[in-house]
């Protein structure tokens, strides 16, 4: 205890703390400060500067007391515990001024005020207890534990009583006392904890080894005990389920336990095991810490609070039983010999998780990669880890509680402190991977099926509770940029008397672009911001939660755009529209409406707009233009999927057979492109002799993923300009486990002719499905033979032939699949902005290995130019608070690589990971300078 007079330890119980303290306040005050009023600005002011002063004072007090070479003085104990002391008293008086409960969680950016506040305060109030304690007992020559066990005793069954009988009434005339309630009781807890710690301290002194494992021994029931109890509480305090818990509880516990040992090998292997199991009584010492003021209250309404007191002890046992035997090993080893043991020791723990947790990250990245960012021109088959994309989907499962089985009375807590952020942190970027996304990867890789079907859009494209009232459109033509700009004007109106949603999906032509929206808030006319799609879909169900006011305009896909708008109050009538850019008059529907939008001066508009080149890599073709090109038929190029999937073990001869006797009946041998054998790889073989034979050496595993070879097919259709139109036919007896996106309509322009597969059933008979609505849930219908529809050739300067759709509408052409674009690109006029972002959706989709480069560019590109992508939302918020918290998330989004959500974000109840890394460095420091100053003989 004497090492704590050490002014070094301020630096570490009060400076980094209470640095680390502020700056989190600081960063949710930045967000926060606009929805503050004049009071509660103050109350922050106050507070943050009160903060701010003292631990300036209490730092400097300590360099200066440092480099003196003196020891803290007795009132600075006193000094630091009386102020956070009377600091969190205060705090928690006014919390609701400084957070009011108007404030959305979502919008503190993960932190809980409440318990960071505990967190960052208690290192300063327990190294001022600790010392006031010290001094007592030595000053008063207290030997004896009677005195302090009979007072604490006392407290929680005064309380206990005092309680009961307020609750009959017997004190009903005692309101003074009613008033000053709350504040006694605080000082009773702190009194009861300080009371515990002074018969700790008593006991753990008298150096007594019996006394010592009856300790332990109360430590070992009382930490089993607590593990349990929290369980059946839901766990309550954090997941510590895990067998791994329960396991370090017994061998750290049962460790301290253990007589004195004389032999110095037998001690250093104990000392050696103690060092490496130091991390578990820390890790829970600093779990409890925010609740260890709250044992009192849990004593007096719950027996076993008791056992939130059992960290303190544990750690104290531990420490002390560390220091005894490296004061008895100096004997037989080298003082360095023994710390460099120690330090290698506490880093097995660290090590064993750190390893953990870089396996689940590669092979989580490695999962996602293959399913989401694989090129579709890599011929050579990505290598992943299935038993260790388990392990890392299992986990995600279970902290997210993606799984089932908990039968708790109370809601299961799935999150472990600490351990959880960290592991999101790292492996998840600290966003999240959706339960869709978790459920499609095991689908892939091991061929398990929920059973579940994947959710589409909402049926109904127009929500029937707020009903459109009135459109209004306003067109003008820009003969500058030969450019049609439209309002579509709104007044909508909610037909019921209760909270409703107006919900509506329409589509927009090729080669139209949103560029502006608008929305009336309590009055007032909000222009909306373009953000990521994410960030702001995420922003709007949160504030969907809570009944506050966004808007939102987004791509669903292909040019299908959905708009929602929440919320509308019983009969309310809100007024809203955005804005169209388009290079000719077009038509939209908007639920029972149809819209001509022109302009009265549009005979003036003579210009050709394929006339002017956009992008060297782009060419954009009228509907006018498209008139005049050549129509053709393609011939078919046949390509069989065959499953081999987990569960068809017995079934790919009879696929085989199926397949020869289709092409004999067909005569289709001179069409045939590959024929595939599916599981979540793809084995590719050619139709020539022996095929059978080649196709015989495909594993049967995973399930049956036949999304990316009819990607890859497409892609290579499309940028190899080939001549043939592309037939796909799925053979397999369980059509309904088939793996593909729920929409391919985002692909529509790489096969002109339509999106579609066959699926050639167990009777031969052929059934068509749709691709581009939840394909694997289509119903299908009999194919009597397969139509070939007509499309349009274009050549190009070089020669190469571009199939592009019959359909009368604009057409946007690729010439060269690998489009890029710099965001200096996007300052000219708004239209041609969105046919280079169009352009660059599409190059996107074809080279999901450069998801991470070309989505920041869409993101980039579509806020620059203030043009609406298939990347990006025009949203309408409330607030500033709620535009600065959405824009951190969409930073978030964007700088990580993998195709993660930020939905189902577990947030943090704890400190962020710094506060570990801060307090880990202070207790290295501290280490060294104990070592040095040890050696030369000075403070220590």
């Amino acid at each position: 205890m004497k090492k704590l007079y050490n002014p070094f330890f301020i630096l570490f119980t009060v400076t980094l703390p209470q640095l680390l303290m502020m700056g989190i306040f600081a960063r949710i005050f930045w967000f926060l400060h606009t929805e503050f009023t004049e009071r509660q600005v103050f109350h922050w002011t106050v507070f943050g500067s009160l903060l701010g002063i003292v631990c300036l004072g209490f730092t400097l007090y300590g360099i200066l007391r440092w480099k003196q070479k003196k020891e803290l003085q007795t009132y600075v104990a006193y000094g630091i515990f009386v102020f956070y002391f009377c600091f969190l008293i205060a705090y928690f008086f006014i919390y609701t001024e400084m957070i009011p409960a108007a404030i959305p969680s979502y919008m503190l950016m993960g932190i809980t005020p409440g318990i960071t506040t505990l967190t960052l305060t208690m290192p300063a109030l327990a190294h001022g207890a600790l010392l006031i304690i010290e001094n007592t007992v030595e000053h008063y020559q207290m030997q004896s534990i009677l005195k302090p066990f009979f007072f604490m005793i006392a407290m929680p069954l005064f309380w206990y009583l005092l309680m009961n009988l307020l609750s009959m009434g017997s004190l009903s005339g005692m309101h003074a006392f009613e008033y000053m309630f709350p504040v006694v009781f605080v000082i009773s807890s702190a009194a009861f904890l300080l009371l515990f710690v002074t018969i700790l301290y008593i006991a753990l002194k008298r150096k007594s080894n019996l006394w010592n494992q009856y300790i332990g021994a109360l430590v070992f029931l009382g930490s089993l005990m607590g593990l349990t109890l929290n369980q059946s509480l839901g766990n309550l305090f954090g997941d510590f389920s895990h067998f791994g818990f329960y396991l370090c509880n017994m061998a750290a516990t049962g460790v301290l336990m253990i007589p004195p040992v004389t032999k110095a090998k037998t001690r250093l292997f104990i000392f050696m095991a103690k060092g490496c199991l130091l991390w578990y009584s820390l890790y829970f010492f600093m779990v409890f810490l925010p609740y260890i003021p709250l044992s009192l209250m849990g004593i007096i309404v719950f027996g076993l609070g008791i056992l939130l007191l059992v960290p303190i002890v544990l750690l104290f046992l531990h420490m002390q039983s560390l220091w005894t035997d490296y004061g008895y090993l100096q004997q037989f080893y080298n003082k360095r010999r023994l710390i460099a043991i120690f330090v290698l020791q506490l880093l097995v723990i660290p090590t064993i998780i750190g390893i953990t947790v870089r396996q689940d990250q590669k092979n989580l990245n490695q999962a996602l990669q293959y399913t989401y960012q694989r090129g579709y021109q890599e011929e050579k088959m990505p290598s992943v880890n299935r038993p260790g994309i388990r392990r890392a989907l299992q986990t995600i499962k279970h902290t997210n509680g993606m799984d089932s089985g908990r039968n708790n009375f109370f809601t299961g807590r799935t999150s472990t402190p600490y351990l959880t952020s960290l592991y999101h942190y790292y492996v998840l970027d600290n966003l999240s991977i959706s339960s869709d996304k978790v459920r499609r990867l095991e689908e892939i890789f091991f061929g398990e099926y929920s059973g579940g079907k994947v959710l589409g859009r909402t049926e109904a494209n127009t929500s029937t509770d707020v009903r459109i009232n009135e459109i209004k459109s306003e067109t003008l033509y820009d003969p500058e940029q030969q450019v049609y700009r439209s309002w579509v004007n709104f007044e909508l109106e909610n037909t019921l008397d209760q909270l409703s949603e107006f919900y509506s999906i329409f589509t927009i032509p090729e080669g139209a672009y949103i560029s502006n929206y608008y929305l009336y808030v309590e009055g007032e006319k909000k222009y909306g911001m373009i953000a990521d799609k994410r960030a702001a879909n995420w922003i709007y169900e949160q504030n969907k939660i809570r009944n506050r006011d966004p808007g939102v305009l987004t791509y669903l896909s292909g040019n299908e755009i959905e708009f929602k708008i929440f919320p509308f109050l019983g009969n309310e009538v809100r007024k809203t529209g955005f804005e169209i850019l388009h290079r000719a008059p077009i038509e939209l529907r908007l639920g029972s409406e149809r819209l001509s939008l022109q302009s009265a001066a549009s005979a003036t508009y003579a210009g050709k707009p394929g006339d002017r080149t956009l992008h060297p890599q782009i060419q954009y073709l009228t509907k006018e233009m498209k008139a005049e090109l050549p129509r053709m038929i393609r011939k078919p190029k046949y390509y069989f999927l065959l499953d081999y999937s987990k569960g068809n073990e017995k079934n790919t001869d009879e696929y085989i057979q199926r397949v020869k006797h289709f092409i004999e009946e067909q005569g289709i041998h001179e069409a045939i492109g590959e024929i595939i054998g599916v599981n979540f790889e793809e084995n590719r073989v050619k139709y020539q002799q022996g095929w059978e034979d080649q196709l015989q050496g495909t594993e049967i595993k995973g399930g049956f993923y036949a999304d990316f070879p009819v990607k890859r097919i497409l892609y290579e259709h499309y940028s190899w300009h080939l001549e043939e139109e592309p037939i796909f036919v799925m053979v397999t007896n369980a059509i309904e486990k088939t793996i593909l996106s729920k929409d391919f309509s985002e692909f529509r322009f790489t096969n002109p002719e339509g999106l579609k597969y066959y699926h050639l059933e167990n009777t031969e008979r052929l059934m068509e499905h749709s691709l581009e609505i939840q394909p694997a849930y289509d119903q299908g219908k009999v194919a009597l033979e397969i139509p070939q529809n007509p499309v349009l050739l274009w050549t190009g300067e070089d020669g190469r032939n571009i199939y592009l759709p019959d359909d009368g509408q604009d057409s946007i052409i690729l010439l060269e699949d690998r489009y890029d674009v710099t965001p200096d690109e996007f300052k000219g006029p708004g239209w041609e902005n969105g046919v280079m972002l169009q352009a660059l959706y599409r190059s996107y989709l074809l080279h999901p290995e450069q998801y991470f480069e070309k989505s920041l560019s869409l993101v980039k590109g579509s806020i620059t130019s203030h043009v609406m992508s298939p990347l990006t939302s025009f949203i309408v918020l409330e607030n500033q608070a709620q535009e600065k918290v959405m824009l951190e998330k969409q930073k978030q989004i964007l700088e990580t690589k993998k195709p993660l959500d930020i939905g189902d974000r577990i947030e943090m109840n704890e400190p962020p990971l710094l506060i570990m890394i801060c307090l880990g460095i202070g207790f290295l420091m501290i280490r060294k300078l104990w070592r040095k100053r040890k050696i030369s003989g000075e403070l220590f």
